[in-house]
């Protein structure tokens, strides 16, 4: 099997001075191969820099951040965040409105697991009356140390989950 060399182009300084136009004016032969290499000239690199170093490289440049758990990486539209998106507008119309979610032994609380755990159970009033909240603690794995957990259960469910 022969592999084609995909194309690299080395635009000058006046075809690369509006870079959409460029890559549109190579886009018929590039796109036969479904991808290309294009170095920028020098002077583009030159001017990158200088524009970089003036507006990034000074005490007022700010950005904003993201903080994304890793551990909802993988899994964007689980059950539980489509669980949480229609649980949040459940809450809108209670007159709740949620900023953060409640934590509960240093993670925050996956109300989809808890609400089918309950509801396994028989419920709200059945885990309650037969005292399956350690249960439920285990099934979410909060830790036995958590000792505030099955009172924090109950409460998170009664507030958030209960109509």
């Amino acid at each position: 099997m022969d592999l084609l060399q995909v194309p690299c182009y080395y635009p000058s300084w006046e075809e690369f001075n509006d870079p959409i136009n460029y890559i549109k004016s190579i886009e018929p032969e590039a796109e036969k191969f479904g991808l290309c290499r294009i170095v920028p000239p020098i002077e583009f690199k030159q001017h990158v820099l200088k524009h970089f170093q003036s507006s990034v490289l000074n005490d007022s440049f700010r950005f904003k951040t993201k903080l994304q758990n890793i551990h909802q990486l993988r899994h964007r539209h689980s059950p539980s965040e489509l669980f949480r998106t229609r649980l949040k507008l459940f809450l809108a119309i209670k007159g709740i409105n949620i900023k953060f979610w409640p934590r509960l032994d240093g993670k925050e609380l996956d109300f989809y697991k808890l609400f089918q755990s309950v509801i396994s159970r028989g419920g709200y009033t059945q885990v309650t009356k037969n005292r399956k909240w350690r249960e439920v603690a285990r099934e979410l794995n909060i830790s036995q140390d958590c000792t505030s957990a099955n009172y924090s259960l109950s409460r998170h469910y009664q507030v958030y989950l209960l109509d």
